[in-house]
């Protein structure tokens, strides 16, 4: 991290140089900020986020990505005024965002609890669901996890490629036990039925043990779908899922 003194200086100088600075140049700024997690005075940002906001039209998917994402890594909410024109200027390149800007997008207004409009969000859900199949694992987390916590719930076609994806990242062991507490999250606000056998085959695919609570056995033994909940203490590494009654067909369970 470097010296407080030095970036005060080196951001208050900026200022004056911001309508010479390239459009890649303020979006490499923010970035790097963001990685620091190094917040500058909210004078400095919404200077900075005035210039960003007339050159909005003219940047490209990246940039308007990474932009967002910088403002949620410092926790700075920008204006309305200013939300308003990104959401014009990044639905017009929706179609054109891949995977990760998709993904790191959605992630930032929900970590910024910044709500998209209804016009925006049917722009997000066709494109990500026509993209969901590149997907990787922590996109599909970070995505559903981000519209959870927006308090979003998507169509049932998008649900339904959604659903197969995770499967799809459950059988090719693409999982890891952080993705998976995201994917539960989401699919528990999304109320996927069968909930508990999704936790019991996720859980497994992350070698986390599951245990059957005394309530949820007298559920179960009264003909009540059964729940579970993670040990308290168990590794996971030396794990072994107690199962639940039968296979079942998680595609069907959207339907």
């Amino acid at each position: 991290m470097p010296p407080a003194g030095w970036t005060e200086v080196l951001l208050s100088s900026t200022l004056s140089q911001l309508d010479t600075m390239r459009s890649r140049e303020l979006s490499m700024m923010l970035m790097a900020l963001g990685r620091l997690r190094l917040r500058p005075s909210t004078e400095w940002l919404e200077a900075v986020l005035d210039e960003v906001k007339q050159r909005l039209d003219s940047l490209g998917c990246q940039a308007l990505a990474n932009i967002l994402w910088a403002l949620a890594r410092l926790g700075y909410t920008p204006k309305h005024s200013w939300l308003a024109a990104y959401y014009v200027a990044s639905s017009q390149l929706l179609n054109s965002f891949n995977p990760q800007e998709l993904s790191i997008t959605i992630w930032a207004l929900a970590t910024l609890h910044t709500w998209p409009n209804d016009q925006w969000l049917d722009d997000y859900f066709d494109q990500t669901q026509e993209a969901m199949e590149y997907f990787s694992p922590q996109h599909l987390a970070n995505t559903s996890w981000a519209l959870a916590k927006l308090g979003v719930r998507p169509p049932k076609s998008w649900m339904k490629e959604f659903v197969s994806q995770v499967l799809r990242s459950e059988e090719e062991r693409g999982l890891t036990g952080p993705i998976v507490h995201q994917l539960m999250y989401a699919l528990a606000w999304f109320k996927v039925p069968s909930l508990a056998r999704w936790r019991l085959r996720l859980y497994d695919a992350v070698g986390f043990k599951v245990r059957r609570t005394r309530w949820r056995r007298r559920q179960q033994e009264q003909g009540q779908e059964g729940g579970s909940v993670i040990a308290a203490g168990s590794s996971a590494r030396s794990v072994q899922v107690i199962r639940g009654p039968g296979d079942v067909d998680l595609r069907r369970l959207t339907t």
